[in-house]
Parts: C-alpha cells; structure tokens; sequence
C-alpha cells in the first residue's frame, strides 16, 4: 500500500507541474514554467533542463530505456515535455522548442512499445508534435 500511495502522491504532483506550467506561460511566466520543469527533470530523471535539453536522440533513447518508467509517468513526462517545448516557444526560441517537441515525440512512441493498448488522445498528440516539428 505505501508503494502505491507513493506512486499517486508522485503522478499528482506530475499533474500538478504540467497544470502550473500552463498557468505560469499564460500570465506571461514563461521562466517560471521552465524552473518547473527543470524541478520535475531532476526529481524524474536525475537530470536538469539543460542536460536534457543538450542530449542527441540516442541518448535520451538510452535514458528512458535506463530508467524504465512506467506507462503513466512516461505519459506525464511526455506531456511535461511539450509543454517546455510551447514555453520556449512562447519565448522565440524555435531550436529548443523544436528540441524538447523532438523528446516529446521520441517518449510517447516509446511509450507505446510499453503499453500496447491504443490511445486516440496520445495518437492526437502524436500527430501534433509532428507538426510541430516540421513547422
């Protein structure tokens, strides 16, 4: 029972991050939101904003075969991915956007070698990274 409250108390927080990101870009924080972010990267993955931001394809590959997360919180982290990459877009940055949109992508395909059920809203999500990324 602790391990599972554990795991709720954790992906509530996720959810709470993603939410006050939102917030933050849309009272015009966008450095606020980033400072969440980099919070959740280094509370999830060990690793902060710009290291994450700095790591090739492969390297984030490896990093989430490393650390085999679980289907819900790669879709958090999936989510949390995308919204940095809108909050640098927000900021006229369209390399790092494109970078964290790439990561966002890059998760939720593995994702879905994880957990092999179909999901219209990750497909959705899906089809607007790629977008995204080749705009």
């Amino acid at each position: 029972m602790p391990k599972e409250d554990y795991l709720l108390k954790f992906i509530e927080k996720l959810n709470r991050v993603i939410t006050a990101m939102m917030g933050f870009r849309e009272k015009g924080f966008p450095e606020d939101a980033l400072r969440l972010a980099d919070e959740a990267y280094t509370e999830l993955l060990s690793l902060d904003l710009l290291s994450l931001q700095s790591m090739t394809e492969a390297e984030f590959q490896s990093l989430l075969e490393t650390y085999n997360l679980n289907v819900s919180y790669l879709g958090y982290l999936a989510e949390i991915l995308y919204q940095t990459g809108d909050t640098y877009s927000q900021l006229s940055d369209k390399g790092k956007a494109t970078n964290f949109y790439q990561k966002s992508l890059q998760t939720l395909l593995f994702q879905i070698g994880k957990d092999k059920t179909f999901s219209l809203e990750r497909e959705a999500k899906i089809s607007e990274l790629k977008k995204r990324i080749q705009a």
